[in-house]
């Protein structure tokens, strides 16, 4: 057995322990054994390390030696013993052939694995293996731990997202396939006037294809004026190629940068070994949801962009950027939502019987099962809108604590009225409390001061408000405070579904939300209406959506419920703006027609309409030729005319101007060729 080195056997051993690696793993390590070490080794190393646990630079780590002492008994039986120790020695190996494969796949062909990596890994498998054990793992599998030069980002180039819309009508794969390619080019050292020239022969034709040929040139001309020029253009566009390679494995990342005439332009070194390792550890610039958030915006997609935010953990520097798109979006949106208090219902005017609940489509409700009779035994007392009283006394009715019901106390003698202008605790904005049951000769303490009195008319405007001093009867007595009303009720648009956002009032954690179609709700218990029900920790958590029934206009009601009683029902107005999604395929060997198209959204709604027409896009209904009519959720196959020239373009159109269609990418929406 060698002498132990402490700052090697802290590295080693306490620190991983210390994070959280059991001890039990690998007892030959803990003692500093070798695996194949004899008895006299193992009585030796067992009897001498746990004295070094002792040593300044090693009882520093006290949570890690506490541990090591109390796995030491169980670790000594196993090593003391022939046969355990044996076994010990088969679990460690096959522990290592799991770590061993987990590398192979994270490395998915690289030859070999950054520090950093390592250091995540062994975070991210909760620390069941520490660190010397890479090294081990790394050579079953012939790669090694070595670092790597990151390669310096380049920013992402002015109009970059338009190169890709230029390449889809062009025959070559990338830019730097179209500047080393096209006639008249020549690489990264074109010039300004090569590019004029190659624009002026572009002018004698008119189809699409010259169009984005001239839209490129336009971009390549831009970017010569820029600090960087084409170098760190075709820099971006290489290492974005590589990186979006990954998932391929590590060799169709190195086939990215293998071309040297394409990394001696990008300003790389030549080696694509250096490289592809690289490029295989560098992290993206920036998270790809960046990245679709910018291309929802540049397209004026701003709900989309909105969805795409609220879909992923934002950093600090996001959250504003956040809150200016959704108050932009609640801005475009404002026309079709409607002033809860302006147009909230007279439930007494209201006839439950307008709206049949068989005209919904049972098919497309959430699953929220239809109100009928309610298990809340005060079903009646929570469709009272109007409060019976309300009180703000002292800081726990300011935050909406407070609200539980009081009993008065015993019998007291003695009342006089109390001057509120001095009093600490009192109002003068609410003098006063309403009390279930009480006699006019009644009176209860609330909160330890004495705030209210039987049913009697309140004089608002008086200085000297009569407020008794204590109880006068023994009889108990309950304080029926009222429920807060919600404000800020709204109703949003989102794809096929409907977002509801509302303003909690203080000291309530539910709420009911009901809704209709075609006419208001008539309040929490309306046997009509279809609800569902909401904490407010669920609420913060996730945003509410309900789905969209159809193109008729919606009523939604949300009311808060405090301690078994619901509050007044806030209602909103909102015409739905359902979503519609088709893709366009061409068809297999051994189905009919050219291509297959498929719509997808709710049911119930009106067909979409499939043209086609040679050259362009087309604008309407009537600019094209019509292939299909499809309604959502159902599959057409389509023939494109072989007499028609090609390129053809294809796009649907919906029936109603209020159903919206998410248009595939453009690759599927051109054929190029005679199927």
């Amino acid at each position: 057995m060698s002498a132990l080195d402490p700052a090697r056997y802290v590295e080693d051993v306490v620190r991983p322990v210390q994070r959280g690696w059991s001890p039990s793993r690998n007892l030959f390590r803990v003692y500093g054994l070798d695996p194949d070490a004899v008895q006299s080794d193992v009585d030796e190393a067992v009897a001498t390390v746990p004295r070094q646990w002792g040593l300044p630079e090693i009882r520093v780590h006290t949570r890690g030696c506490e541990r090591l002492r109390a796995a030491r008994s169980g670790a000594e039986e196993v090593l003391r013993d022939p046969g355990r120790r044996e076994t010990h020695r088969a679990e460690i190996e096959k522990d290592l052939g799991v770590l061993a494969e987990l590398l192979r796949h994270r490395l998915h062909g690289a030859p070999a694995i950054p520090p950093t990596a390592v250091t995540a890994l062994i975070a991210e498998t909760g620390h069941r293996w520490a660190r010397p054990d890479v090294p081990t793992a790394l050579g079953m599998i012939g790669a090694d731990e070595r670092d790597w030069a990151a390669l310096t980002p380049i920013g992402v180039p002015k109009r970059w997202r338009q190169v890709g819309e230029c390449l889809v009508d062009l025959p070559y794969a990338n830019l730097w396939d179209y500047l080393t390619g096209a006639p008249g080019l020549a690489g990264v050292d074109t010039s300004v006037p090569e590019i004029d020239a190659r624009r002026k022969r572009l002018r004698v034709a008119r189809d699409r294809a010259a169009t984005a040929e001239s839209t490129l040139l336009a971009l390549i001309r831009h970017w010569l004026a820029e600090p960087g020029g084409l170098p760190d253009v075709v820099r971006h566009e290489l290492v974005t190629e590589a990186h979006g390679r990954r998932p391929l494995g590590y060799a169709a990342v190195r086939a990215v940068v293998a071309d040297l005439d394409r990394c001696a332009a990008a300003g790389l070194v030549a080696d694509p070994d250096a490289l592809a390792y690289a490029a295989w550890w560098t992290p993206d610039a920036q998270p790809r949801w960046v990245d679709e958030y910018t291309a929802a915006i540049a397209s004026g997609e701003l709900r989309a962009a909105l969805d795409i935010l609220d879909l992923h953990p934002l950093p600090a520097d996001w959250l504003p950027i956040r809150d200016e798109l959704r108050a932009r979006v609640a801005e475009a949106d404002r026309p079709m939502l409607v002033d809860t208090a302006e147009h909230r219902p007279d439930l007494d005017d209201l006839d439950p019987d307008h709206l049949d609940p068989d005209d919904l489509d049972p098919d497309h409700l959430d699953d929220v099962p239809p109100l009928g009779a309610s298990s809340r035994p005060d079903d009646e007392q929570a469709e009272r809108s109007d409060p019976v009283g309300s009180t703000d006394q002292g800081e726990s009715t300011d935050r909406g604590e407070g609200f539980a019901p009081v009993e008065s106390a015993g019998p007291g003698a003695g009342t006089g009225p109390v001057d509120v202008r001095t009093a600490e605790l009192a109002r003068v904005d609410v003098p006063l409390v309403a009390v279930a049951g009480l006699r006019s000769e009644d009176s209860v303490h609330f909160g330890g001061w004495p705030f209210g009195k039987g049913p009697g008319p309140a004089d608002a405007e008086a200085e000297v408000l009569p407020v008794p001093w204590q109880v006068e009867s023994p009889r108990p007595t309950t304080v029926a405070m009222p429920v807060p009303s919600i404000t800020g009720f709204s109703a949003t648009p989102v794809g096929a579904r409907m977002r509801l956002q509302w303003d909690w009032p203080p000291g309530v954690t539910h709420a009911r939300v009901v809704w209709r179609v075609g006419t208001p709700p008539t309040g929490p218990a309306d046997s009509r209406a279809y609800c569902l029900d909401i904490t407010r920790d669920g609420y913060l958590a996730e945003p509410v959506e309900v789905r969209q029934h159809g193109l008729d206009e919606h009523w939604f009601g949300v009311c808060p419920c405090l301690d078994g009683r619901y509050g007044p029902l806030a209602t909103v107005r909102a015409r739905p703006t359902p979503e519609v999604s088709y893709s366009i395929r061409p068809t297999r060997w051994f189905e009919s027609g050219t291509h297959v198209v498929s719509a997808h959204g709710p049911g119930g709604l009106p067909a979409i309409v499939v043209i086609a027409k040679p050259g362009s896009a087309p604008r309407s209904v009537r600019d094209g030729l019509e292939l299909a009519r499809l309604a959502p959720n159902t599959t057409q196959q389509i023939t494109i005319p072989r007499r028609m020239a090609r390129p053809v373009h294809l796009r649907a159109f919906p029936l109603d101007d209020r159903v919206r269609l998410r248009h595939p990418g453009q690759a599927e929406l051109v054929v190029r060729k005679v199927h």
